[in-house]
């Protein structure tokens, strides 16, 4: 029993109004049994439409197995909780649960105890909810137009059963078709039954559809269906040549029935996306968006585009919309999202309006594990690349890959299970040795040790015998010091020695002190001399420099004399303060206390003159824009109701304002803002609230006091136009007193320059006399100038001369001093030479013992190097490295050990499995079936099928379907899927054609349509597809564009890539090298091989334009004819040589379609295909180009057929730009243009039309492919 926590449950206060008790009391009791059986009931809330604001009416659906119906609760909010209103139960029990419910687990208390929280909860929730009969009403508007596409397909489908003889029939060469001559067709049969269903009434055996009606002829050609053509080729079926055919429209009715309901599910909220209508609807849907998984690996090779692509689509939670241009790979792109999505855990629909566009994208998808492909619809109509994953082969396809795949692990084991074998073996030896390295490790990890410790003590005696030897070093170092001081001292002795004797020798001589004393004197005079000429020099110097400093000063004020004396002349003549100014400059005389007074009160005239003047030219010039707004204001505050008496007097009271806020640009800026205001609330013709009058008042108030104050201006304008003369002379007045005291400021600054002038000119004079003096002098003493250094250094030597003169006393004092000194100084002699004795000594003995600690020092070293070799060797990272390996390769062995294991009981589950599969059953088949499809979790299906009821009922709703393309598909077709996805991926191209309504173009549904009513309707819904609207409206991360396309050579693309040139992007060839890859390997009469596209012009004359068969709308070219005929030859023959000269395979035929703009041109293409031609080497496949849409050929002949002579230029079908992109991208070798060159690039009605054409022929030429028939030729 499941537990339902109380804050999964919503409580509710619920009465029932008494008035449906006394309406219905049977009811009334019934509901209340209801509410007795169970305190908790599963509830669908929708709310309903009342007429009010609020709209707080709901119904209330409830799921119960008590009776048999569905209960309905109508109810009303009343404040306190719901009301009761109404109550039934329906007959059928209702589907719930549509994205315009709310599903709750609710508990009702009829005592009104429920909490004000839990109420207001409540309210919240129904608040919240869409008013369902609004939404459908909605959508029923949007989708109004889509029905268009349902009259049509009604009024041609809707038709009785129908059942004629037959008088003949016969089947065409290739047993896809048969042709029936009836006994008789009645009128109005080519228009209503040109596509039906055909049967055999005798057996009521489908045979397939009308494709082809010729009322005179009383023929008809029937479509067979897929099995039929099988078994008519293997000559187990034969056309019936009697007996009648029923004809009726039952599949399209049924298929039109539908699209109805998928109409009535959108309109009631059934899609599995409640976002859905936004989407599909809202011009800028909000589209909600994940996250692309950070583990994402794509299993297939995707180019930067297709990645983007499936990024997206797995990142999109609601929409993802791709444009796959032609041969861009966007069945890859939808295979790669379905295994992406598959790897989710995803459920995923495919779906396309064609059988082709949905087979061929499960036909990309990947084996793999993880995806289980089912493919619904009739099997007859589903292509061979889906015909595997059909309910009724799936189980057989699984079978089969369960046993190949079975076969290929048996294969494996057997080679996987002796290479395991070998590997343990190997893996064995592995371990026992590293077992050995480790033993040996930890060996060597004892002697690294020991090692280390003697080499720690080798260490220790090794520094301790350096300290030793650089203690000895700085010993001997220091006595190397005073051994070379002691020697220096001995030498400086025994010199001092010397010379003492011999100076004793000397002056014990007559007459040598007297030489001495006289020389020193004659020194001593000259040294006296060289002062006293250093000294005259200096004083030279300083003269000369003071010289020029007064000279420069006399100088300068000489100039400003000048200046002054100029001044003095100008000053009368000058008009202006700013000139006068100017003229003075900023000279220091002019900084006088009056003159700055002055000028100072100069420029306070000048403001006040100014700014009266100011003040007085603006007060009218915005006056009338003020009054406007002011009168305005107040009409709309009386509109109103505004109480104007009070508000004037508030106005009264207000201060007056002054200063820049009585300028223009302050007035026009408040003007400004009331007029925004007033157009923010649209010209106050709504009714204003409270808030908004109190503004308007408050601005009214102040564009008033703006108009008062401006007045108070005015008024004293006049008074200030009397003052400002005042000013003026006043100005003038005070000019001249300025001009004046200026002129006697320079007269005082005149006088202070003449006396500085008359005090420096004596001073000059006198200079000049001094500097004449001492250059007189040193002319005298230029002997003494060459030997004379410095003054200082005279002083010096001159002071030690007279020194060393008085030291010198009498001779025999001399004399005797000299024999003392000596005796001291051979005593000193004596000395110095016993200490250089010591020194020595001491010196030797140093250097022997440093000898023998170095000695010691390199057997030490020695020995460290040995050690520390030992020492270096990481053993312990070694030692860890081989005991993980040894560790993961014990792993790595057990790993071995038990994969051999599970591989050979794995190997004996799959023998069993392949021996059960083998003798499986038709009933195993059977139960293996239903799983599969149980679990299937990518489902291929046409739109159509898609709302079929079985499937409906199996399949609700997918995590994801992806609709191929969109283009071709009608609004209703897409909606049947849409309806189902959770997440909704649109691929398609709105640059190709439109879809078709059964099986007519909109060109030909248009064209036979004789309403112009409808026919407006369905050309205004034509104008813009589902896919371009959203592909144009979606921001840029809900879609992308593929642009690299794979499947024509670069030649041909370049007719299609204006198409997509958008953003500076188009196309781009995919290939690595299209001549390579894309040659068609042929070599004909009408082309050459390397040649990809060319155009066979016809002439625009007579006897190469187009006609028409009589009763028939369609168009065809005779003369295009002859020349496809002619290249359908010339192909078979090129064909054929390539393959005799092996080019080609023997067994290849050339894949060659023929397509046309018309369908009566392609109708005499396939009688000549059927009845003419015989083209062994060529697979040919005909149709419009609209029809062949989604289709590639290797060969593509396109017949223009349009050529005329009119002077409209009509080319019809030709000229939608999307016809002609289909057409031309098509081919993927060759592709042969067949039609006039003058008719579509000269003749063609509008200017668009010619450029596309124009730019097809421009590639055509640049690849040299335009080929002209001789009478074109001479016509040029």
């Amino acid at each position: 029993m499941n537990v339902v926590k109380s804050t999964d449950v919503t409580r509710c206060n619920l009465s029932v109004s008494s008035r449906f008790r006394k309406s219905k009391p049977k009811m009334a009791d019934e509901l209340t049994s209801l509410l007795n059986v169970s305190p908790i009931l599963d509830v669908h809330m929708e709310r309903l439409t009342d007429g009010q604001a609020n709209q707080r009416r709901v119904s209330l659906y409830i799921e119960s197995e008590v009776v048999s119906g569905t209960p309905v609760m109508e109810c009303e909010w009343i404040g306190n909780g719901l009301e009761v209103a109404h109550f039934y139960v329906t007959k059928k029990r209702l589907q719930l649960g549509n994205n315009r419910h709310m599903q709750l687990k609710m508990s009702f208390d009829r005592k009104g105890l429920v909490s004000t929280e839990m109420t207001l909860s409540l309210y919240r929730i129904i608040q919240s909810l869409p008013i369902a009969s609004d939404r459908s009403e909605y959508i029923k508007k949007r989708i109004s137009g889509w029905e268009s596409y349902l009259r049509v397909m009604e009024r041609n489908a809707d038709v009785e059963r129908l059942e004629i003889g037959i008088r003949n029939a016969r089947t065409s060469p290739d047993f896809r078709k048969v042709t029936f001559e009836l006994q008789k067709l009645p009128n109005g049969f080519d228009k209503y039954y040109k596509k039906s269903a055909v049967k055999l009434v005798e057996t009521n055996q489908s045979l397939g559809n009308v494709v082809q009606v010729q009322m005179g002829k009383r023929t008809i050609d029937v479509e067979l269906s897929k099995d039929l053509q099988e078994k008519a080729r293997e000559g187990k079926w034969r056309v019936p040549v009697n007996g009648k055919l029923a004809f009726d429209n039952v599949a399209e009715m049924a298929q039109i029935n539908r699209l109805k309901d998928g109409f009535k599910r959108l309109e009631n909220g059934w899609a599995v996306n409640p976002n859905l209508e936004k989407l599909l609807f809202e011009k800028r849907p909000t589209v909600r968006k994940g996250k692309v998984p950070e583990d994402l690996a794509f299993k297939q090779n995707l180019n930067d585009f297709q990645r983007q692509a499936v990024e997206g689509a797995i990142a999109a939670q609601d929409l993802y919309v791709i444009q796959g241009p032609p041969g861009t790979g966007k069945t890859t792109v939808i295979s790669e999202i379905c295994y992406q999505h598959a790897k989710m855990g995803l459920k995923t629909l495919v779906a396309s309006q064609s059988n082709l566009a949905v087979d061929n994208a499960l036909g990309k998808l990947l084996t793999d594990q993880d995806i289980r492909i089912l493919r619904i619809g009739r099997s007859e109509s589903i292509e061979e690349e889906g015909q595997r994953f059909v309910e009724e082969k799936v189980a057989l396809y699984w079978k089969q890959q369960t046993l190949s795949s079975i076969q290929t692990h048996v294969s494996q084991f057997e080679k996987e299970g002796q290479d395991l074998l070998v590997s343990i073996k190997e893996t064995e030896k592995t371990v026992e040795n590293l077992k050995t390295e480790i033993a040996e490790l930890e060996s060597q990890k004892i002697e690294k040790i020991q090692a280390k410790e003697k080499l720690s003590k080798l260490k220790l005696d090794l520094t301790t015998s350096q300290s030793h030897v650089q203690e000895l070093n700085r010993k001997k170092a220091q006595v190397d010091f005073h051994f070379d001081m002691g020697k220096d001292l001995f030498e400086d002795a025994q010199s001092r020695y010397e010379r003492l004797q011999g100076q004793v020798s000397l002056f014990s001589e007559s007459g040598e002190f007297a030489k001495l004393q006289t020389r020193l004197q004659d020194e001593i005079r000259e040294l006296q001399k060289q002062l006293t000429f250093a000294q005259t020099e200096t004083s030279l110097q300083q003269s000369r420099t003071d010289h020029q400093q007064i000279a420069d000063k006399l100088k300068t004020f000489s100039a400003k004399h000048m200046i002054l004396q100029n001044i003095t002349k100008q000053i009368p003549s000058i008009k202006k303060i700013t000139d006068l100014q100017a003229l003075i400059g900023n000279e220091p005389w002019t900084r006088a206390s009056e003159i700055r007074s002055i000028i100072h009160h100069m420029d306070r005239l000048r403001l006040n003159y100014q700014a009266a003047n100011q003040t007085g030219g603006k007060l009218s010039e915005v006056d009338v824009t003020l009054n406007k707004a002011i009168v305005y204001a107040e009409q709309q505050l009386n509109a109103h109701q505004y109480n104007m008496k009070m508000l004037a007097k508030k106005i009264s009271m207000l201060p007056t304002l002054e200063g820049s806020k009585l300028e223009a640009p302050y007035v026009n800026k408040v003007v400004d803002a009331f007029r925004e205001y007033a157009k923010k609330m649209n010209g106050f013709r709504e009714p204003l609230n409270q808030a908004d009058r109190q503004k308007l008042s408050t601005i009214y108030e102040h564009m008033m006091v703006l108009k008062v104050s401006r007045s108070e201006v005015s008024k004293r304008r006049d008074a200030q136009e009397k003052g400002n003369e005042q000013i003026k002379d006043e100005i003038k007045t005070t000019f001249e007193k300025l001009k004046d005291v200026v002129g006697q400021a320079l007269v005082k600054y005149q006088q202070e320059i003449d006396a500085e002038i008359s005090l420096l000119t004596p001073q000059l004079k006198e200079l000049d006399d001094v500097i004449s003096s001492f250059e007189k002098t040193l002319g005298e003493m230029s002997a003494i100038k060459d030997g004379l250094t410095s003054m200082v250094e005279v002083e010096k030597v001159l002071a030690e001369k007279e020194l060393e003169l008085e030291q010198m006393g009498t001779e025999e004092s001399y004399v005797e001093g000299l024999v003392q000194a000596t005796s001291v100084q051979q005593a000193v002699v004596q000395k110095r030479t016993h200490e250089m004795t010591q020194f020595q000594n001491t010196i030797d003995d140093i250097k022997q013992k440093i000898a023998d600690e170095q000695m010691k020092q390199t057997a030490f070293v020695k020995e460290v190097a040995d050690l520390e070799v030992i020492a270096q060797i990481d053993v312990e990272a070694l030692l860890i490295k081989v005991k993980s390996t040894h560790e993961q390769t014990s792993l790595q062995l057990n790993e071995l050990k038990r994969k051999e294991t599970f591989l050979s009981v794995s190997n004996d589950i799959r023998l069993e499995w392949q021996e059960m599969l083998g003798e499986s059953t038709a009933y195993d088949l059977d139960e293996i079936k239903k799983l599969y499809i149980q679990y299937a979790n990518v489902i291929g299906v046409t739109c159509s099928i898609s709302a079929s009821k079985d499937f409906v009922n199996q399949y609700p709703d997918f995590d994801v379907v992806i609709i191929d393309e969109v283009s071709k598909a009608t609004p209703p077709e897409l909606l049947l899927p849409m309806l189902k996805g959770k997440k909704i991926i649109l691929v398609g191209d709105h640059h190709q054609l439109p879809p078709l309504v059964g099986q007519d173009t909109m060109d030909e549904l248009l064209e036979d349509m004789e309403d112009p009513a409808e026919k407006a309707e369905l050309k205004s819904i034509l104008k813009e597809s589902i896919f371009e609207r959203l592909f144009k409206d979606l921001p840029d991360d809900s879609k992308t564009t593929l642009r690299i396309q794979y499947r024509m050579h670069e030649h041909i693309m370049e007719t299609i890539n204006p198409f997509y040139r958008e953003k500076n992007y188009g196309l781009e060839c995919g290939l690595v090298n299209s001549n390579k890859d894309r040659d068609h390997l042929l070599d004909g009469k009408l082309f050459k091989r390397g040649q990809h596209i060319l155009w066979y012009d016809m002439p625009n004359e007579r006897g190469f334009l187009e006609e028409r068969e009589q009763h028939s709308r369609s168009f065809f070219n005779a003369a295009e004819l002859k020349k496809t005929r002619e290249l359908l030859l010339d192909l078979n023959q090129a064909t054929a040589m390539a393959k005799q000269e092996g080019r080609l395979d023997a067994n290849v035929k050339k894949k060659v379609g023929i397509i046309s703009f018309y369908g009566e041109q392609v109708k005499k293409v396939n009688r000549l295909l059927s009845q003419e031609l015989d083209l062994p080497h060529l697979h040919c496949r005909t149709g419009t180009v609209d029809k062949f849409q989604g289709m590639e050929m290797d060969v593509i002949i396109l017949s223009f057929v349009r050529n005329h002579l009119q002077p409209d230029g009509n080319i019809g079908f030709l000229k939608d730009y999307r016809r002609l992109n289909v057409a031309l991208s098509r081919a993927r070798e060759l592709l042969m243009i067949v039609g006039s060159v003058d008719m579509f690039t000269q003749k063609a009605h509008g200017e668009s039309q010619k450029a596309m054409f124009h730019h097809v022929l421009k590639v055509v030429k640049q690849h040299e492919g335009l080929k002209e028939l001789e009478t074109s030729v001479s016509r040029r």
